[in-house]
């Protein structure tokens, strides 16, 4: 979630020419702080305006944006702010949709790929209890035939021991 909180402070300073304002922003963006020094009014005008940011790990993609889109980073007046801040939410806004689309594609790709994963498990537990109830079918015809064969062998011992009985008796 982005958040943009905005703190202004204006100092009036005096001069030998004429008077000038000085108003620093601190604009809290995404919990990084970003300080622009605004002047306006002064006689030397050009001169005069000058603006700065610190605390600056790195700038957000919204904010160099601004700076490249209006060819300055002055802002020479409260109207300026105005406008910067209200472009800096607005492309707040489309960095952060982009960036839920992007979520919104990843999260779309990895659920496909996992249904696809689970779709193969499936096909191949199926394919698993087949084999399986292929393996009990198979194993019930063995155990009769073992069952039928040890019937058979039962008799043929009966026989062959009867037979040397009465050979013996003989």
């Amino acid at each position: 979630m982005t958040s943009v909180s905005i703190f202004t402070h204006t100092a009036m300073f005096k001069s030998d020419r004429d008077g000038w304002n000085e108003i620093n922003v601190r604009v809290l963006f995404n919990g990084i702080s970003y300080t622009f020094k605004l002047t306006e009014n002064g006689p030397d005008y050009e001169k005069e305006r000058i603006t700065y940011m610190h605390e600056l790990p790195y700038f957000p993609k919204s904010l160099m944006t601004l700076i490249k889109t209006t060819g300055q980073n002055v802002f020479t007046s409260l109207e300026n702010l105005y406008e910067l801040l209200i472009q800096l939410c607005i492309t707040v806004q489309e960095d952060q949709k982009e960036v839920e689309m992007m979520l919104r594609l990843k999260h779309e790709k990895t659920t496909s790929k996992l249904e696809a994963e689970i779709q193969q498990l499936r096909t191949d537990l199926e394919s698993s209890h087949k084999c399986i109830g292929n393996l009990h079918l198979k194993t019930k015809e063995l155990q009769k035939k073992l069952t039928l064969y040890s019937s058979e062998v039962d008799q043929s011992l009966e026989m062959i021991l009867e037979t040397s009985i009465r050979e013996l008796n003989m």
